[in-house]
C-alpha cells in the first residue's frame, strides 16, 4: 500500500468531514436527480474537494465520484471511488445514518476504504491484509453460523420498478431474526464488518455505494459477492455482504427470486 495516499486521503475525509457537519446541521439546498433521488450542495462541495485535491497532489489516480463522471474507465492503474454523502435521505432529514465512503483501488483490487460518520463520531477503515477498524480499533465480523439467528440489513433501491426487493424481505424475513433498513449502504457494510449486522444484501446500488464498505467487510474476515455469488463486480448493481458463516444460505434465498 502506499502510505502516502493512505494518509493523504485519511486527513482529507477528516476535512471533508467539517463540511459534512455544516451542512448536516444547516438548511439544506436540494436538487432532484430523479423521483426519489436528491443531491445537497454538501455533496457536490465534498466531491469537489475531495476530486481536486487528488488531482493536484496525484495526478495520475483516476477518480470516479457519484456526482461527476468518471476520469477514465475503471480497472486500470489507481482509482479513488467516491460517494461524498451515502445516505443523502437521512442527511437531508437529519437521520444520523449517513457517511462519506473513500475506496482506493489498484489495478481492480481493493487497497483501502474508508467511511466516515462525522456525525456519530464513526470512522471505519480497511487495509488488504492488515485488517479493519473503527475509531482504531479491530474490529471482525460476527461469528453466527445460521440465518435464524442472524439480524440483516437491506435497502429499497430508488427505481423500484425495475428493482424490487420485497419479494427478499418476505422470503427471507419469516426465517432470520430480524431485519433493519437504514437507509446508507456504506454503513450497512461497515456494520456487517463490525458485528452488529450478521449480513446484508441490496439492488439497484452504484460503485460508490460499496466500493470502500466492501474492503472493510473483507478485511474484517467477512465475504462480499454480487447475487451470482461469483468474484465481486462493483459495477453489477447487487451486493452480498456477510460474515462468511451465513453467505451461501442468504445467497440461496435471494436465488430463489431471481
Amino acid at each position: 500500500m502506499d502510505n502516502d495516499v493512505f494518509q493523504f486521503a485519511l486527513n482529507l475525509v477528516l476535512e471533508a468531514g467539517k463540511l459534512f457537519k455544516e451542512g448536516y446541521h444547516h438548511p439544506k439546498e436540494v436538487k432532484m436527480k430523479g423521483q426519489r433521488e436528491m443531491v445537497t450542495k454538501t455533496d457536490e462541495d465534498i466531491e469537489k474537494l475531495i476530486k481536486d485535491r487528488f488531482a493536484e497532489r496525484f495526478p495520475d489516480i483516476i477518480f470516479i465520484g457519484e456526482e461527476k463522471s468518471a476520469d477514465a474507465p475503471f480497472g486500470k492503474g489507481r482509482n479513488i471511488i467516491l460517494d461524498p454523502v451515502d445516505g443523502t435521505m437521512n442527511f437531508i432529514h437529519k437521520i444520523p445514518f449517513t457517511a462519506i465512503s473513500l475506496g482506493f483501488y489498484e489495478d481492480a483490487k481493493g487497497v483501502f476504504g474508508m467511511v466516515y460518520n462525522p456525525i456519530l463520531e464513526e470512522f471505519f477503515v480497511g487495509v488488504e491484509g492488515e485488517g479493519s477498524y473503527l475509531n482504531n480499533d479491530p474490529i471482525r465480523v460476527s461469528k453466527i453460523s445460521k440465518i435464524s439467528d442472524s439480524l440483516l440489513a437491506t435497502g429499497l433501491p430508488y427505481d423500484r420498478t425495475e428493482h424490487s426487493n420485497l419479494d427478499h424481505i418476505s422470503r427471507i424475513g419469516p426465517i432470520c431474526r430480524d431485519i433493519r433498513r437504514l437507509g446508507s449502504a456504506a454503513l450497512d457494510m461497515c456494520y456487517t464488518a463490525n458485528g452488529t449486522f450478521d449480513g446484508y444484501w441490496e439492488l439497484g446500488l452504484k460503485a460508490w455505494d460499496v466500493a470502500a464498505g466492501a474492503i472493510i467487510v473483507n478485511n474484517a474476515g467477512g465475504k462480499v459477492t454480487n447475487f451470482n455469488n461469483g468474484k465481486l463486480d462493483l459495477f453489477a448493481g447487487d451486493f452480498l455482504a456477510s460474515n462468511g458463516k451465513i453467505h451461501n444460505e442468504i445467497h440461496g434465498l435471494i436465488k430463489e427470486g431471481l
